[in-house]
C-alpha cells in the first residue's frame, strides 16, 4: 500500500485519515509499521501522542521470520524459530491464529491436525501440540493441499483460571471430521487433545473471519447465515448467540472485537455496518459508507504487541514443554486505564481531576472540554494535568473524541440530561449527572441502558471505607438493633457573591438549589441508613428559605415509613458547617459529624453507643459511645474514580454488563427530593413517595 503502489484496490488518504483518527494511540503506532504510506498520514494528519512504547516486532521475509527491537538500530534479529532448510519450507506456510499475553498461536497451513506451533518472540522458543486425533485416528498427513486451515482454530486465555487453550472447531470442506458434533480442546499443561460435544450444524465457515476470542470466550461463523457459536473457556461449553436480525450470506459478514465485545461486520456494495453483541441481543453501532472507488477493502489482522517488560516476563519461565508453557506464558497485561474527559471546568471538576490523577494508573484524564479552549487550556494548567491531555474548544469536541472512554459531568443540573444523553449515545459512560426531576434522571438512565454505559453519581462520602464498616455495625443486630429514627444535617454558611452568583442559587440553572445540593447528601444518608428502602411518604418542613428568585436556600422534611421509621432532614446555605448522620436503633446509635466531607482526607471517624444506660444516680453513661476512626490511602473522591474505571473496564475490556446498583440507588435519592419538592410547592402537605 505504499505510493509506489498504484492499485485501484488502494484506499484514498482521506478515507484511510478518517478511519485512523477514531483508533486508540496505542492501535495507531501499531499502524504506523504497516506502510510507509500509513506512518506519514498518521505522523503529520492525526493526533501527536505517537511516542513508541512497542520495541518488539515479528517480521517475515522470504523463508525466515524474526523480531527486531525497533529502538535499537543494528540490533540482532531474533529467529522466531529454527530457519533450517526443512523447517523454512514448512514456516512459509505459517499462519497466525492468535496471539494472548505476548505468546502467539501458529498453524501451518499444509498440514492439518499436526499444525499448532505456540511461540513465544521474545524469545524464539517454540512448543509445537501434538498431533491431533479423532474418532478415526491421525488426521490424513498426505493431504498437503494449502488450506486456510488457521481458520478452523482459536486460541484463547481465561482471565479466571489463568489457562491457555487452543480450540479446533470442525470445517465444512474437511469431510474427514468424524463426528460432526463435537470441538476439539487442547489445554496448555496437558498432554493431549480433549473432544467437547458441540451442538449440530456447528461447523466453522471459512471466507469470513478467523475464530475470535473476546471476554473469556471463542467465537466462530457457522455455514448457517447468521448463526455464531461460542466456547465457553472455563466450562467449555458450546452454545450459540442470539442471530442477527439482519438478512446475510456467509461471504458478506465477519467478526470482529469492538470494546473487548463480540462484533459483526456486514458489508454490501455501498456500506459495512457494525453489530456489537450487548447483553442478550445485537445493537446497530456504526455505519461505514464506501465510496465507488473503494468498494474492495483489504482485510488485515493486527498482531498487538506487549510492553517489553511483560514479554520479558514470557521469557524468563518460557519452556519447551507443555507444563512450562501453561504457566510461563506473559502474565495478562494490566488493563489499559479509563480515559476520562472533563466537560466543563467547574470548581468541583479540580477536586475530580485531582482524584483522577490520584487514582491512576486505573485512571487517566485524557482531555478537557470547554466552551472555549482557552479556558479548557487555563484550566489544564492550572490542575497540573498531563502535556498530553487533549483540550476542545466545544463539548460536542470532547465527545467525539475516540480517545475518551468516560465523561465526568459538572455543569449545572439544568443541562444535565442534554449532554448526558448526548455522551451516552457516543458510548461514553457517565459520573456525575443527576437531575432535576425523576423524569429526567429516567432519560439518563435510559439512555445508559440502551448504550450499554455505566452511570454513577458523584456522591462521593459512599466510598471512603468509613461507610463500609459503618455498614457492618448497622447490619449486626446486637449493636444497635432495629432502625428506627434517622437525623441528617447538612449546611454551611454561604458569602455573599456564592448568594448572588453561584449556579447553586440561579433558576435556570440549578433550579432546586439547597435542596438539590446538600439536600441531596442528607436523603441518601438516610436511605443508605435503612438499606435503600423507600419511605412511604413525605412532609415537607415549614417556612423554608428561599431567595429573590425563588430558589432555595434553607429547606427539610419528615419522611415516614410503612413500619413507623422516621427520618428529618435540614439542609441550608445559610448556617454553620455541618455534616451529621445519626441513626438510632433498638440496641445503639451511630454518629458521624462529618460524613460528606471528612475533617481529614487519610481519616474518617465515627462513634457508637450500644445498650447505653445511665451511670449510677444519672451522674455519666455506662458504657460510653466508642470511637472509631477508618484510615484510608486515597481521598473518597479518588476512591470512587478507583470503583467506576473498574466498572468500565469490566464493560469495555471484559464484556460484562453494566452495574445497576448505582443507578437504582440514584433513582432512589431522587424520587425521594422530587416527593419533598412537591411537598414544598403544595403549602407543606403529604406526599407519596413513587417507586
Amino acid at each position: 500500500m505504499d505510493k509506489t503502489n498504484n492499485s485501484s484496490r488502494d484506499l484514498s488518504a482521506d478515507t484511510l485519515v478518517e478511519i485512523l483518527v477514531r483508533l486508540p494511540p496505542n492501535s495507531r503506532r501499531r499502524l504506523r509499521l504497516v506502510c510507509r504510506r500509513w506512518k506519514k498520514l498518521i505522523d503529520q494528519r492525526t493526533a501527536t501522542d505517537m511516542q513508541r512504547r512497542t520495541k518488539i516486532i515479528a517480521v517475515a521475509k522470504g523463508l525466515t521470520t524474526f523480531v527486531i527491537d525497533l529502538l535499537k538500530p543494528g540490533s540482532p534479529r531474533l529467529p522466531l524459530w529454527r530457519t533450517n532448510t526443512y523447517m523454512a519450507e514448512r514456516n512459509r506456510t505459517m499462519s497466525i491464529v492468535g496471539t494472548c499475553n505476548g505468546l502467539v498461536c501458529l498453524c501451518d497451513d499444509l498440514i492439518p491436525g499436526r499444525a499448532i506451533t505456540i511461540a513465544n518472540p521474545s524469545t524464539g522458543e517454540t512448543l509445537r501440540l501434538p498431533p491431533l486425533r479423532t474418532s478415526r485416528g491421525l488426521v490424513d498427513m498426505n493431504n498437503n493441499k494449502k488450506r486456510s486451515w488457521h481458520q478452523t482454530y482459536g486460541f484463547g486465555y481465561h482471565h479466571g483460571t489463568g489457562r491457555y487453550k487452543v480450540l479446533h472447531v470442525p470445517c465444512h470442506f474437511d469431510p474427514i471430521w468424524q463426528p460432526r458434533d463435537i470441538v476439539h480442546v487442547f489445554t496448555l499443561g496437558e498432554a493431549s487433545w480433549r473432544e467437547v460435544h458441540a451442538k449440530t450444524n456447528a461447523r466453522c465457515s471459512l471466507g469470513c473471519s478467523s475464530i475470535i476470542n473476546v471476554a473469556d470466550m471463542i467465537y466462530w461463523l457457522t455455514e448457517e447465515a447468521g448463526k455464531i457459536m461460542s466456547f465457553d473457556l472455563k466450562h467449555e461449553r458450546v452454545t450459540g448467540t442470539k442471530p442477527l436480525a439482519v438478512p446475510v450470506v456467509p461471504s458478506t459478514y465477519h467478526l470482529a472485537k469492538v470494546h473487548g465485545k463480540l462484533g459483526v461486520a456486514v458489508c454490501d456494495d455501498d456500506y459495512v455496518r457494525l453489530w456489537v453483541l450487548e447483553g442478550e441481543g445485537w445493537i446497530h453501532r456504526y455505519i461505514l459508507e464506501l465510496r465507488q472507488q473503494e468498494k474492495w477493502m483489504m482485510r488485515r489482522e493486527l498482531v498487538p504487541h506487549t510492553h517489553p517488560e511483560r514479554r520479558s516476563q514470557a521469557s524468563n519461565t518460557f519452556r519447551s514443554s507443555a507444563v512450562a508453557m501453561s504457566s510461563a506464558a506473559a502474565a495478562p497485561e494490566e488493563p489499559r486505564p479509563v480515559r476520562f474527559g472533563i466537560m466543563g471546568c467547574a470548581s468541583i471538576a479540580r477536586k475530580l481531576s485531582r482524584a483522577m490523577l490520584l487514582a491512576a494508573p486505573i485512571a487517566a484524564v485524557a482531555a478537557v472540554g470547554s466552551r472555549s479552549e482557552a479556558k479548557a487550556r487555563l484550566f489544564a494548567a492550572d490542575n497540573g494535568l498531563p502535556a498530553a491531555t487533549r483540550l476542545h474548544g466545544s463539548y460536542e469536541a470532547l465527545l467525539d473524541d475516540p480517545d475518551v472512554d468516560a465523561v465526568y459531568l459538572p455543569l449545572p443540573t439544568s443541562l444535565h440530561v442534554r449532554w448526558a444523553v448526548a455522551a451516552a449515545g457516543r458510548g461514553k459512560h457517565l459520573e456525575k449527572p443527576t437531575a432535576l426531576c425523576a423524569a429526567d434522571l429516567d432519560a439518563i438512565l435510559a439512555a445508559c441502558e440502551e448504550n450499554g454505559v455505566q452511570f454513577m453519581d458523584s456522591t462521593m462520602w459512599m466510598h471512603h471505607p468509613r461507610t463500609a464498616k459503618m455498614r457492618e455495625l448497622l447490619d449486626d443486630r446486637s449493636t444497635i438493633g432495629d432502625v428506627r429514627v434517622i437525623n441528617s444535617v447538612f449546611s454551611f454558611r454561604a458569602n455573599e457573591d456564592f448568594l448572588e452568583n453561584d449556579i447553586r442559587v440561579k433558576p435556570d440553572l440549578d433550579a432546586l438549589g439547597a435542596l438539590g445540593d446538600a439536600g441531596w447528601y442528607c436523603i441518601r444518608a438516610i436511605l443508605w441508613a435503612v438499606d435503600y428502602s423507600l419511605p412511604r411518604n413525605v412532609v415537607a418542613l415549614r417556612d423554608p428559605i428561599k431567595n429573590q428568585a425563588g430558589v432555595l436556600i434553607a429547606c427539610g422534611a419528615t419522611l415516614y415509613w410503612a413500619d413507623d421509621k422516621v427520618a428529618t432532614f435540614h439542609c441550608s446555605f445559610l448556617t454553620n458547617l455541618t455534616m451529621d448522620i445519626t441513626v438510632i436503633g433498638t440496641n445503639g446509635t451511630l454518629h458521624v459529624t462529618d460524613f460528606v466531607i471528612p475533617y481529614e482526607e487519610k481519616s474518617g471517624p465515627f462513634s457508637v453507643a450500644s445498650e447505653s444506660n445511665f451511670a449510677e444516680l444519672h451522674t455519666g453513661w455506662v458504657p460510653q459511645p466508642s470511637r472509631h476512626v477508618v484510615a484510608t490511602e486515597l481521598p473518597q473522591e479518588a476512591l470512587m474514580v478507583q470503583e467506576f474505571c473498574r466498572l468500565v473496564q469490566g464493560i469495555r475490556d471484559g464484556g460484562g454488563g453494566v452495574e445497576r446498583k448505582w443507578p437504582a440507588i440514584t433513582r432512589k435519592t431522587q424520587v425521594v427530593m422530587d416527593a419533598v419538592k412537591t411537598s414544598i410547592d403544595k403549602g407543606f402537605q403529604s406526599v407519596d413517595v413513587a417507586s
